[in-house]
């Protein structure tokens, strides 16, 4: 039978073939692990005294998905000690925009083939793939309700570079977050989109593919990234 030791043993290996791994190396030799008394819903948990510690249960040993356990607790710690803007980033999912996303939504403005059968926004958005676009179909409406908000309709959007024109260059360039909560909500489980432990698991473990579109599960994985560093500081 696996014991403690084991389970610490095989998830440390587990992680180790992640590419994550040379960033959460440093910070999973930190971690002491100590013995629980009785037992937790599935045999590990993070002490609530702010210390890099785990509890470990008995029926930790029992657990046929003990490594994703022991990885979400791990994952628990990150945010943690990634303090209150990591908190802040992953509670409303913060990121900026993809410049290819930008870009896709830019070219689509200047697509004089496209405005043969588009004369609106909102037919705009229509023209993107329903399968696995839903992020950058986000980033689209956003950077459509700026225009839309500077009163430049459709017909007049054609000239406008979203890069250098003023309501939009902060965005477009990285440099305004937005969040990813609508598609989170939508797109993953629900303890996935509530907790980062979890999301940070199912990363870890099973590459988020329990997240319904591929552009959701990439784009939630930069925000991983991003508490991360936060984990690093």
């Amino acid at each position: 039978m696996a014991t403690l030791k084991d389970v610490i043993r095989e998830t440390g290996e587990l992680l180790a073939q992640h590419e994550l791994w040379p960033e959460l190396q440093p910070l999973w030799k930190v971690i002491q692990w100590q013995e629980g008394h009785g037992s937790s819903d599935d045999g590990a948990a993070l002490t609530p005294a702010n210390e890099p510690a785990i509890l470990l249960y008995a029926n930790l040993t029992k657990n046929p998905e003990a490594g994703k356990a022991v990885i979400r607790e791990f994952g628990n710690f990150l945010i943690r000690r990634g303090g209150a803007r990591a908190h802040s980033i992953w509670d409303s999912k913060l990121l900026v925009p993809e410049p290819a996303h930008v870009k896709q939504f830019s070219d689509k403005l200047a697509d004089q083939e496209l405005r043969k059968t588009c004369h609106s926004y909102e037919e705009v958005l229509q023209s993107y793939p329903h399968k696995g676009n839903s992020v950058p179909r986000l980033i689209a409406v956003h950077l459509a309700n700026a225009l839309i908000a500077n009163n430049i309709p459709y017909a007049d959007s054609v000239g406008v570079d979203v890069m250098s024109w003023g309501p939009t260059s902060e965005f477009a360039n990285g440099k305004k977050y937005y969040s990813l909560v609508p598609l989170t909500s939508a797109y993953c489980p629900k303890s996935v989109h509530e907790h980062f432990g979890v999301a940070f698991a199912e990363w870890l473990v099973g590459d988020l593919a329990c997240v319904q579109d591929t552009t959701v599960a990439y784009a939630l994985k930069g925000i991983i990234r991003n508490i991360l560093k936060r984990a690093e500081d």
